[in-house]
């Protein structure tokens, strides 16, 4: 008696992909969130940007089938409007990593063949200099204790 191979086919993941909804895969996501005990904060931070994503991309007639997302779809679609739209890299960056947990998750469940953030790197972010006190102004600091007591 052979034994049964747990894999799932390609035909077979495209199928199943298919009847699956982007929301769908985030209900699923969120739960294992919670299953994880990942912290209430975590878990509206990924919900809130799965989201954002979501309504941007019905709102451009986008697929909405994440087994048909590439690396060149989020970059175009994702990034790219983001900054088009003038958002901080910060921003940019919080909602490619709330993307990139998602993905992983469901190439790691076995959801989709390819994980369309491989290949996607965070945003570099401009560093701000932070200014610094003077030695003038040090010394004002130093001054002002009464040091009589």
């Amino acid at each position: 008696m052979s034994r049964r191979r747990n894999k799932i086919n390609e035909i077979e993941l495209q199928k199943s992909s298919q009847e699956q909804s982007f929301e769908m895969y985030i209900h699923i996501f969120i739960r294992d969130c919670k299953i994880r005990n990942l912290s209430e904060h975590t878990i509206k931070y990924c919900k809130n940007e799965l989201y954002k994503t979501l309504k941007y991309f019905e709102q451009n007639d986008l697929t909405t089938n994440p087994s048909e997302m590439t690396s060149g779809f989020i970059l175009e679609q994702v990034i790219l409007r983001m900054m088009d739209d003038n958002r901080k890299e910060t921003t940019i960056n919080a909602t490619l990593r709330a993307l990139r947990s998602f993905f992983n998750y469901l190439e790691k469940e076995a959801f989709i063949l390819n994980n369309p953030m491989t290949n996607v790197k965070l945003v570099r972010q401009k560093r701000r200099i932070i200014q610094t006190f003077s030695s003038e102004q040090i010394h004002a600091f130093l001054r002002q204790p009464d040091r009589s007591i």
